[in-house]
C-alpha cells in the first residue's frame, strides 16, 4: 500500500491527552475488518517505555482515531516517536514512524510544544549525502530542501531536525499529502500563487504550517 493512499495526522493534543487519526483516502481499501494499532514512543536521545493503542473506526468508513494517553511530543532535544502497523488481512504493514508536536505561530511568533521557538535554517542540496545530523541538531538549524526523500524524511524525523520544504508550484498538494505523515516536515513553502486551492491545501496537511514565497 502506498504512503500516499493514508494520512496520519493529530487533533486535541494535550500534556495528558492526545488524539490521532488515520485516514483511508482510498474508500476501496477502507474496511471495518482493518486491524489498525500505533505503538510508541520511541526516541533516539532517550529510552522509553512504549506502549500500543488501538485505532477506533471513528468516521466509518475511513477515518479512524486512537487515544494516546500521556502523549510525548516530537521536539529538537527528544524527537519522540510513534510507529503504525496495518494489519489488512491479507497484508500486514509497518508504517513509518509518526511524531506528535504542537507547532504553529501566533502573530509573529512561532511555538513549539507550548515554548516560543525562533526558527533558524540552511539550505541542504540533497544531492549531497549522509548529513552529519548531530551537528545540525546542536546548531538547532531547521533543513531548508526542495523534495525530500523519503530517507530524507525519516531520519531528520528521528534525529529531531525540522525541515522546510519549497514544494514544486505544479506538485503542491500531491506533495503535501506525501510529507504531511513526517513528523520533522513543519513548514512547507509553495514557490509562487498555488495551483490549487489553499482551503485544500491546508486539509490535506492541517499539522504543517504553510508559507508561500512573496515577490
Amino acid at each position: 500500500m502506498p504512503l500516499n493512499t493514508i494520512r496520519i495526522f493529530y487533533g486535541q493534543a494535550t500534556d495528558s491527552l492526545a488524539d490521532v487519526y488515520l485516514e483511508f483516502l482510498d474508500a476501496d481499501v477502507a474496511t471495518s475488518e482493518i486491524l489498525c494499532q500505533i505503538k510508541g514512543p520511541y526516541s533516539s536521545q532517550a529510552r522509553t517505555l512504549p506502549f500500543t493503542t488501538r485505532f477506533e473506526l471513528f468516521d466509518p468508513p475511513q477515518l479512524w482515531r486512537a487515544r494516546i494517553v500521556d502523549p510525548c511530543f516530537w521536539s529538537l532535544d527528544q524527537p519522540s516517536l510513534y510507529r503504525v502497523t496495518l494489519d489488512l488481512g491479507y497484508e500486514r504493514l509497518s508504517w513509518h514512524y509518526f511524531g506528535i508536536r504542537r507547532f504553529g505561530g501566533n502573530r509573529q511568533n512561532l511555538w513549539l510544544n507550548g515554548k516560543r521557538w525562533v526558527l533558524r535554517g540552511a539550505h541542504w542540496p540533497e544531492s549531497v549525502r549522509d548529513p552529519d545530523w548531530d551537528a545540525w541538531r546542536d546548531a538547532r538549524l531547521a533543513m531548508l530542501v526542495r523534495d525530500p526523500s523519503p530517507q530524507l524524511c525519516e531520519q531528520a524525523s528521528e534525529n529531531g531536525v525540522p525541515l522546510i520544504v519549497w514544494l514544486l508550484q505544479d506538485r503542491s498538494s500531491e506533495q503535501l499529502a506525501a510529507l504531511s505523515n513526517w513528523a520533522a516536515v513543519c513548514v512547507a513553502i509553495v514557490d509562487g500563487a498555488p495551483q490549487v486551492d489553499p482551503a485544500l491545501l491546508r486539509q490535506s496537511a492541517p499539522n504543517v504550517l504553510l508559507g508561500q514565497t512573496v515577490r
